[in-house]
């Protein structure tokens, strides 16, 4: 029996070797997404714990710093110079990362394509400061089917024209990030979501912002519409308490 268990616990052992050789070689692919690498790191990270090692998620957030490509250089050093490390969990860390390089993607493109929407830009009629936060997932696409709750955004947002069953397009106004940053709204009306219960949900007052890459559902807009938010097993669920 003592046999049994010295052998149980050296192929532990030489099992946690490797894998804590398999995490200190980790690095970030060229082409891969913030989320399929902090995927690829916290399966490591799960199995290493399960073999007995006992890491601190401050360990796991310098790690994933240190091992990203070179396109992320900016937005880990305004990480780092923003946040205390320390504290900061994973979930943050990725939200971080994937608001700073969309912020920075959006820069670029701003600043190439601002005297094409300059003249456009004077036909706004108000300014309105609408609060944004970033969600945890980016998409390099826009799927009109696809929407994310969001805590932090104060107005429900969709980059698809296509996807509103109705538009009011003389609707004008202002989505201000926070780093100062702008985007125009160009116009607000109602989307229809398909349920996978296959019902429908209407969805009014979502604003239009071209070239949004999620659609963002405001978690907070929903609730005073009398929708009730729950999670379990990780999925949110939304039920309309006036039906």
């Amino acid at each position: 029996m003592k046999t049994k268990y010295q052998g149980t616990a050296r192929a532990k052992r030489v099992r946690l070797q490797a894998l804590r050789a398999e995490f200190e070689n980790l690095r970030m692919k060229s082409g891969e997404l913030v989320s399929e690498y902090l995927s690829r790191t916290i399966a490591i990270v799960n199995k290493m714990r399960i073999h007995g090692e006992k890491l601190e998620d401050v360990t796991i957030v310098e790690k994933i710093l240190r091992s990203m490509t070179v396109k992320f250089n900016f937005v880990i050093c305004s990480i780092e110079e923003s946040k205390d490390i320390d504290t900061l969990s994973i979930d943050e860390l990725q939200s971080s990362l994937l608001y700073g390089h969309y912020r920075s993607e959006r820069r670029t493109n701003l600043n190439k394509d601002r005297d094409e929407h300059s003249e456009r830009s004077n036909f706004i009629e108000k300014e309105e400061e609408i609060s944004f936060l970033m969600v945890s997932h980016i998409q390099e696409e826009t799927n009109e089917n696809l929407w994310y709750l969001d805590t932090g955004c104060s107005n429900h947002m969709c980059g698809v024209k296509s996807a509103f069953s109705d538009l009011d397009e003389s609707f004008r106004n202002i989505v201000k990030f926070g780093d100062n940053s702008t985007i125009s709204v160009m116009g607000k009306g109602s989307v229809s979501i398909q349920t996978k219960r296959n019902s429908t949900l209407s969805i009014p007052d979502v604003l239009y912002v071209l070239d949004l890459k999620s659609n963002l559902l405001s978690v907070g807009r929903l609730q005073q519409k009398g929708y009730e938010i729950s999670i379990k097993d990780g999925v949110y669920r939304i039920q309309d308490d006036n039906s």
